[in-house]
């Protein structure tokens, strides 16, 4: 019977050799991958064996070099796997982390990422804060909200609700996702986690009326918080949400036939928001439309006109227009 032949498989990376001018030869990788071949050069070179010293001279070089080689080879069989070479990142504690993460978003424009970052930094460091990135798995996040419902209070000695460890487990989400597009991490573990947290009931928003609007402009109100009030009136008006109008510039403003239009990119809906009103020219304006002092005390500034509230306005409708 004919003998049946074995195939055997290739290697996607193979030790070649390149004879060089001096009579060496340059040891370098050949690295075949999803169809491309590229070539590493590993800066090892064996010499002429002249004599027994150069003979093991290129033997420790070749063992070097075949090293080399199988440690290319685990890397590249764990990105197919969908395993990622951690490295020292993954050693980084998950607080630190949470910073870089902070950071990144700050670089984005998006403020709002702070309070809830410093709160997830704040509890972490009360229960374990020396965790590491690669330590993070689906039972250290069980086990993160065992112990966020049951042991962890409140500095007013209160426990924390559902959405409220939720929200804390959404932030922690958030920033591993950003490990696992650095490569840092394979697969997010949060997204591993079946609780009932998640699962919270949908509410409905109510929101004020043209009328109560209407009743809202005659409230009376200390004339050093009328800009607070203009400011808040003016986003019911045009649709800007609050983060929105705080990062209004002169320059979102367009001024056609007499008239001035807002043109701004919403993150939701991906469209822009078109405001018209009769305004002065724009031109010669600083470049910021709000003031600073105003832009940190408009989102408390809804506590400010609560109080003066007219009969039938609600609290809760008035944050949520």
């Amino acid at each position: 019977m004919p003998r049946k032949k074995v195939s055997k498989a290739k290697e996607p990376v193979r030790i070649r050799y390149k004879n060089l001018a001096n009579g060496n030869k340059s040891i370098y990788l050949d690295i075949y991958q999803n169809g491309k071949r590229n070539y590493k050069f590993l800066k090892l070179y064996l010499v002429p064996e002249t004599n027994s010293e150069a003979k093991i001279q290129n033997e420790n070089t070749l063992v070097a070099a075949n090293a080399i080689k199988s440690q290319r080879i685990i890397e590249l069989t764990n990105d197919v796997a969908g395993i990622k070479n951690n490295g020292h990142k993954a050693k980084m504690r998950l607080t630190d982390f949470m910073i870089v993460y902070r950071d990144t978003q700050y670089a984005k424009g998006r403020y709002s990422v702070k309070p809830w970052v410093a709160a997830t930094v704040h509890v972490i460091n009360l229960w374990r804060p020396n965790a590491t990135i690669r330590e993070i798995d689906k039972q250290w996040c069980e086990e993160f909200i065992a112990w966020m419902l049951n042991d962890y209070e409140t500095n007013k000695g209160t426990k924390v609700s559902k959405s409220t460890v939720a929200c804390y487990l959404r932030c922690i989400r958030s920033a591993l996702n950003l490990a696992v597009d650095s490569d840092i991490i394979a697969v997010n573990p949060v997204y591993r986690v079946k609780s009932d947290i998640f699962q919270l009931p949908e509410s409905k928003r109510e929101f004020l009326t043209v009328e109560e609007v209407k009743k809202l402009m005659d409230t009376p109100i200390k004339k050093k918080h009328e800009q607070l009030k203009a400011a808040f009136l003016f986003s019911c008006f045009c649709g800007l949400r609050v983060s929105d109008v705080c990062k209004l510039t002169w320059r979102d403003i367009v001024q056609e036939n007499g008239q001035c239009r807002i043109e701004i990119t919403m993150i939701r809906p991906n469209n822009p928001c078109i405001f018209h009103s009769t305004s002065k020219q724009c031109a010669g304006y600083p470049s910021v439309a709000m003031p600073k002092w105003m832009t940190r005390c408009f989102r408390r500034s809804l506590r400010l006109i609560v109080k003066r509230l007219p009969n039938g306005l609600n609290q809760q409708e008035l944050q949520n227009t």
